[in-house]
């Protein structure tokens, strides 16, 4: 009787978890290289009961195992290359919907390929300058315009400068929107290993340096004098004019520090360079192609921004504004970006204001911090390296891990 009745509870066990299995909704693999996607995938979680979403982080130890080219939906900097888009599914189907007839031309195109729609961007981190809080605050001020500023700023002691207001090579953030507007194409100069235009647009900066700070020499020992301390602490204490960082780097700026400073766009003679645009996209080998579809319609609802919006504000994430950066939709940036940062109304980029983006490789935001700026600012101090040789060895030491394994 004893072993009867122990069966009859196996059997109700196994019964329990196959119910169980039957009634779990299908899962949706949301892989992420930007933590704030979690607010998005509760949020969906809790609007619907069709899919469970989850969220595969690249940097979660036990994400390694799944690739992104096999997850569901793909949200990530970087992906509107082709190396990549050729992985993606078609989704022209999404072109009619309100929020990609309304992101901007300029950046829309980094997701086409061939008319065919690969990737839609979502977010974008954009330059700006800050400057004393007796600087313009206005929208936007184009680089070849800042020149005269410095100059009349600047100041020399004894010879060298006591005063400085603005050096490239103070700003890592800088050098890599200036080269993106003078380089139209990285890939081409990988492809053909022709790297005379980033030479040419070394020696650009290097004059301008020499034009405004007298010499590579006194702006560097400007540098080792002063710069030990953050450089927007030395705009208040009146030591230099500028400084360049993303808009998200400002955002997380103490607010004592952000209202005794000046905010414009940093433009180039081209437009506005983007230093990163955060973009969705539908891998061909997902596993549950249906759920990533209904998981990329729902992210497009313009609603759902802004239960993103009042879900961040209100639980005070640290995060800044669509996912780190503003919007990629023009009108959710004119409609809410005001409501939830008033600082930011009237700096807004409208539709022309954008430069045609430069395109990048796989790995671009390692191979730019590895690879290129180091060999840049080796050039700018007067040593030329060896880009074809260090190239090759980048690569084999960064294998792309984008389809390396299978879930």
């Amino acid at each position: 009787m004893e072993k009867q009745n122990l069966w009859l509870w196996l059997l109700f066990l196994i019964l329990l978890v196959f119910s169980s299995c039957r009634d779990k909704n299908p899962e949706i693999l949301v892989y992420s290289d930007r933590p704030e996607t979690i607010e998005l995938i509760n949020l969906f979680n809790q609007g619907q009961n069709i899919y469970t979403a989850r969220l595969v982080h690249g940097k979660n130890q036990d994400a390694s195992e799944i690739a992104p080219g096999f997850c569901d939906i793909v949200i990530a900097k970087g992906i509107h290359n082709l190396a990549y888009q050729k992985d993606f599914s078609d989704l022209n189907s999404f072109r009619e919907t309100s929020f990609v007839q309304n992101i901007y031309p300029e950046i829309l195109k980094t997701g086409v390929v061939e008319q065919t729609l690969k990737t839609i961007p979502l977010a974008l981190d954009l330059p700006v300058l800050l400057g004393s809080s007796s600087s313009k605050s206005g929208k936007m001020i184009y680089w070849k315009d800042l020149g005269s500023q410095v100059l009349s700023f600047n100041k020399e002691q004894q010879g060298s400068l006591k005063y400085c207001g603005f050096s490239p090579l103070w700003s890592n953030s800088f050098l890599g929107v200036y080269f993106d507007s003078q380089i139209s194409s990285w890939v081409d100069i990988l492809e053909k290993q022709d790297f005379i235009p980033l030479q040419r647009a070394s020696r650009g900066l290097e004059e301008w340096i020499i034009e405004h700070n007298g010499s590579m020499k006194a702006d560097q020992a400007f540098t080792d004098k002063y710069r030990y301390i953050p450089d927007y602490r030395l705009i208040l204490e009146g030591r230099i004019a500028f400084e360049v960082m993303p808009l998200s780097r400002w955002a997380s700026l103490p607010d004592e520090i952000t209202r005794k400073l000046s905010l414009n766009l940093l433009a180039f003679d081209s437009g506005l360079e983007c230093f990163t645009i955060l973009s969705a996209a539908l891998p061909k080998k997902a596993k549950n192609p249906k759920g990533g579809t209904f998981y990329l319609n729902w992210l497009l609802e313009e609603e759902n921004w802004k239960k993103y919006l009042e879900e961040t504000t209100r639980n005070r994430d640290e995060s800044f504004a669509f996912l780190g950066g503003i919007s990629a939709s023009e009108k959710l940036n004119m409609e809410l970006l005001p409501a939830y940062w008033p600082v930011l109304k009237g700096k807004i980029p409208r539709r022309g204001e954008f430069a045609v983006q430069s395109t990048h490789p796989p790995q671009w935001k390692a191979l730019w911090g590895e690879l290129f700026l180091p060999l840049i600012r080796q050039e700018l101090q007067g040593t030329t390296g060896d880009y074809k040789k260090e190239y090759r060895k980048w690569q084999l030491l960064h294998p792309d891990t984008w389809m390396e394994k299978e879930d």
